[in-house]
């Protein structure tokens, strides 16, 4: 071969590398992408992103399947289905990257993927047995908190809770990407074994997690699952820290509002009241015209006819709240409330 030959095949052989390189780096900026979405609760764009790493490790793996990043790409091909639910492919991908590996910590953290296959297929020892072994071996990166986190989850849903909620406290302390989700897991099991401090724990850490407010709607789910059990009065106190959480104005303005419907709910009036009056401006407009309402009720006959107004559409609420002075039967505080009422849903902030 000349030399000229020599340099030009080695110059494709550099490009073909970077490209199956670029390939997988790209697959793998899009599983971090995917893995954000899917603990923010956006599943859909979760979704989407899980597709992308599958095409793009898919590309990157049949271009070089014998490459140097051959398990790295079937390794991501493992965990974007198996996000997707698509246990048996997942499976069989994972298998295959922990055996052409010669990374020992991949081995392991390809073990926690496995674990959690097996969890999602109901078989729970296996996932157990797997775990345990991976950490065994692991000793620092994302993959060992993720086990910590998928083995207090396992031993919860096993009844060993004593046993579990070393790991779940662990985990976060490792990758604080994962606090939130760990966060919430212990609040549905500290619903589930009745463990009301470690509940009020829960809620306060996920108050202080600015993230954790892309997960309002799962911590409303939650804390209303627990007012079942416990009463709407206990949760409202659980929820102590709502006006001074990391969420945003309008996260803050709305669990500030779920907490005064909760007094509302256990017929306490002027925690209700109280709790009302920190809610955030720019919380939803049916939201503060209830709060507004809650807050003029205290004060005048014709605005408790608004108690009800809570479980109401918003249209319906701001209509009850103008009775209270279209009816000539309010007074100050009750045109007050329906003056807030009528300048919230015209999208106008007020002090």
């Amino acid at each position: 071969m000349s030399r000229c030959g020599a340099v030009l095949l080695g110059v494709m052989l550099f490009a073909s590398g970077c490209t199956y390189y670029n390939a997988i780096y790209n697959a793998e900026r899009s599983y971090d992408e995917a893995e954000a979405h899917r603990r923010a609760g956006r599943d859909s764009l979760a979704s989407q992103r899980y597709q992308d790493v599958i095409r793009k490790a898919s590309r990157g793996y049949r271009g070089d399947p014998e490459g140097e990043w051959g398990d790295d790409a079937l390794f991501l091909l493992g965990r974007a289905r198996l996000r997707l639910g698509e246990i048996r492919p997942a499976r069989a991908a994972l298998e295959a990257a922990a055996e052409r590996s010669e990374n020992a910590e991949m081995r392991l953290a390809v073990l926690v993927h496995l674990a959690l296959a097996h969890v999602e297929s109901g078989d729970l020892e296996v996932a157990l047995l797997l775990v345990n072994r991976a950490l065994d071996g692991l000793s620092v990166g994302p993959a060992l908190a993720q086990a910590h986190l998928l083995r207090g989850q396992i031993l919860l849903s096993q009844g060993q809770a004593d046993d579990a909620w070393s790991d779940l406290d662990r985990a976060p302390q490792l990758d604080a990407r994962i606090r939130v989700e760990a966060a919430l897991s212990g609040l549905r099991w500290a619903i589930h074994y009745d463990e009301r401090l470690r509940a009020g724990e829960a809620l306060t850490l996920l108050l202080s997690y600015s993230e954790a407010g892309e997960r309002l709607d799962t911590v409303v789910v939650l804390a209303d699952r627990a007012a079942e059990e416990w009463g709407p009065a206990v949760v409202a106190r659980l929820l102590s820290s709502a006006d001074t959480s990391r969420w945003g104005m309008v996260g803050r303005g709305r669990i500030a509002l779920r907490r005064a419907r909760l007094f509302h709910r256990a017929g306490d009036t002027a925690a209700a009241h109280a709790a009302a009056t920190h809610c955030h401006p720019l919380a939803t407009c049916w939201g503060m015209c209830w709060a507004a309402a809650v807050c003029a009720r205290a004060r005048t006959p014709a605005a408790r006819a608004a108690g009800s107004a809570g479980s109401s559409a918003g249209s319906s609420t701001r209509q009850r709240v103008r009775e209270v002075h279209v009816d000539g039967d309010g007074d100050a505080a009750a045109v007050s409330a329906q003056v807030r009422c009528d300048r919230l849903c015209e999208g106008v902030a007020i002090d």
